[in-house]
This record gives structure tokens, C-alpha cells and sequence, in this order.
């Protein structure tokens, strides 16, 4: 919803500004420079306790727009994390449960933990047969990767596809390929970029939920 507001407003209308539920977003020229009285409205308004943002370029002004939609959407999202364990006590903050607990209560994602080992078991009883097909249907890779190795990854990617594709509201996918190396015999590399650009999920190493939320 875009507002035409009088400068003026800014002043005198405080109360009924405050009023506003959504993201207040000042953008008044149209190339995306800030006007000179836009200082002491934006800097007013901030001094009464509104949050409003005010880019001062075009492509600031698209994020902020794109970020404001996502924001709805994140409130319905997931990201989908493999691993067996949640390592309470590990050194790493992204493991642990009140981080979890934190990106829920801030932005209303859901951070679903799935089997690690249950994904690779599914992976590794894959036919290779399938995995040589999709290998086919997917860009060549710069190395020259053959054998068995590829059908591994190809197989793990197959695997991660079926089941983000099965939990509504993915936008983020993780797993724990160095910490439970003993379920896996392959690395999520290629899986991660394939489903990156097929399915636009955001990937990180090891289970970072922190990246993917930044992301």
C-alpha cells in the first residue's frame, strides 16, 4: 500500500502515522535520492518512537520492498535442517535450541530438524539408474567427475528434492555432512547448488541457521 503523504504530516499527524500496522518505507523521488526535508521528517518520526525506512537509492529501495513481501511470507516458511543431533552444549549458537527458539519468536520461521541418517539410507537405495538419468538432465560439470562418485551425489540430491518438495514452506536447506560423516558417503555440494537454482532454497554448511536466515 502506497500513501501520499503531505510533508506536513510528518509534524502534525504523528498520532494517526502511528496508526499504520505496516512497514513504512519513504521513498519521494523517483530516483531513489532522499530530498533535504525528508532528513527532518524521517529523524522526527524516529524521535517518537515510529520505525520508518528511508532509502536514498533505487536498489535500496527495491531490497527494502522485496524485504517487506518476504516478511510476510516468512511467517508460513521453514528451513529444513539434517542432522541427529541438535548438540545442545556445542560451542556453535546456531545448534542450540534458544537460537531456534529466537528466529521463530522474530520472524515466524520454523526450524524443522529431519534425520541425517535416514536421508543418506534413502539416498544410497536409490537406483543408479536414476541417478545416470537426472545427470543427464542437469549442466556439465567443469571437473571431469565420473563413476560411482557422481551417482553418489546425484542420488543424495534426489533424496533432498523429494523431501523438500514433500515439506511445505521450505526456503532454506542445512545438513551435518562434517559433523556425521559416518552416515553419509558423499558431501551435499552439488545437491545444494542443483536445488539452489531449481527450487531457489538458500544452503548452508553444517546446520548454520544463522546463515540461512541471512541468506
Amino acid at each position: 500500500v502506497f500513501l501520499s503523504i503531505p510533508p506536513e504530516y510528518a509534524f502534525h499527524r504523528v498520532e494517526l502515522i502511528r496508526q499504520i500496522s505496516m512497514p513504512i518505507i519513504l521513498i519521494s523521488t523517483e530516483y531513489g535520492a532522499r530530498s533535504m526535508w525528508d532528513w527532518e521528517q524521517v529523524t522526527y518520526l524516529k524521535a517518537e518512537g515510529i520505525q520508518i525506512m528511508a532509502p536514498y537509492t533505487q536498489e535500496m529501495s527495491r531490497i527494502l520492498l522485496r524485504t517487506a513481501g518476504f516478511r510476510r511470507r516468512m511467517k508460513e516458511s521453514r528451513l529444513l535442517v539434517w542432522m541427529d543431533e541438535k548438540r545442545e552444549h556445542s560451542s556453535y549458537y546456531f545448534f542450540d535450541s534458544q537460537c531456534v527458539e529466537r528466529i521463530r519468536s522474530a520472524f515466524g520461521v520454523e526450524v524443522v530438524f529431519s534425520s541425517f541418517k535416514e536421508l543418506n539410507e534413502r539416498a544410497m537405495a536409490i537406483p543408479d539408474e536414476t541417478a545416470r538419468y537426472e545427470a543427464g538432465a542437469h549442466v556439465v560439470l567443469k571437473e571431469d567427475v565420473r563413476g560411482s562418485r557422481l551417482l553418489k551425489a546425484y542420488k543424495l540430491y534426489i533424496a533432498m528434492r523429494e523431501e523438500i518438495l514433500r515439506t511445505p514452506g521450505v526456503i532454506g536447506i542445512s545438513c551435518a555432512c562434517l559433523d556425521e560423516p559416518e552416515y553419509t558417503d558423499t558431501t551435499p555440494c552439488l545437491a545444494f547448488n542443483l536445488l539452489n537454482r531449481e527450487l531457489g532454497v538458500a544452503v548452508a554448511c553444517e546446520g548454520d541457521v544463522l546463515s540461512l536466515m541471512t541468506e
